[in-house]
């Protein structure tokens, strides 16, 4: 089976409150993310990134699907967007598990901006019985163009409030990976992108 994933999305998703998104994958072989949240390819080229925004908070919770022979069950799947909140932004995902797994990251974030008043990204990589059947298998891997930020600047139009003394928009960024079972690539944490934090 291929598509059997929990949430997939390539809308512009826009909040005055909070944003909850929360996807399992089934059971399959390709695409059987928890949550993917992407902009097509055509939206690309002609110039459109999509925007989840929300004035609150944004939670996104993914947990990839299962299979004999997996090539794609990340947990939570960010690719082409940008992910905007006024306060904070917390993204939780396992990647899917199988005798077999190609790629089942826990968070992987594409070239994708993701801005708040304090960021968290929780991941935990995919497993099998045999690592030698695993591929990649990471708990948050964040690369190509992707910044993380909770840094407020004045010239933008969405508005980022920190606050030292609320725990919930203190401009922290916290990113937490657990390893999978993977032959090739099983880190905890893989990221090649921008990180910039106004807290710890």
């Amino acid at each position: 089976l291929e598509d059997s994933g929990g949430v997939f999305s390539t809308a512009i998703i826009d909040s005055t409150g909070s944003i909850h998104i929360i996807g399992e994958g089934g059971v399959g072989q390709e695409d059987i993310y928890g949550v993917a949240l992407e902009t097509v390819d055509d939206d690309i080229d002609n110039g459109v990134i999509k925007t989840i925004s929300a004035d609150s908070q944004i939670i996104i919770k993914g947990e990839g699907g299962t299979g004999t022979d997996i090539v794609d069950s990340n947990g939570v799947y960010l690719s082409d967007i940008e992910v905007y909140a006024g306060q904070g932004i917390y993204i939780k995902g396992s990647g899917g598990s199988g005798e077999a797994l190609e790629d089942s990251t826990g968070i992987a974030v594409d070239n994708t901006d993701i801005k708040g008043s304090k960021i968290e990204l929780l991941g935990t990589g995919g497993s099998t019985n045999d690592p030698k059947k695993s591929i990649t298998s990471i708990g948050v891997s964040i690369y190509n163009d992707s910044t993380l930020s909770t840094r407020a600047n004045e010239d933008e139009s969405f508005p980022i409030l920190i606050y030292d003394q609320n725990d919930g928009t203190n401009g922290d960024i916290i990113i937490s990976g657990y390893a999978g079972s993977g032959l090739e690539d099983s880190g905890g944490v893989f990221s090649t992108a921008i990180i910039d934090s106004t807290g710890s």
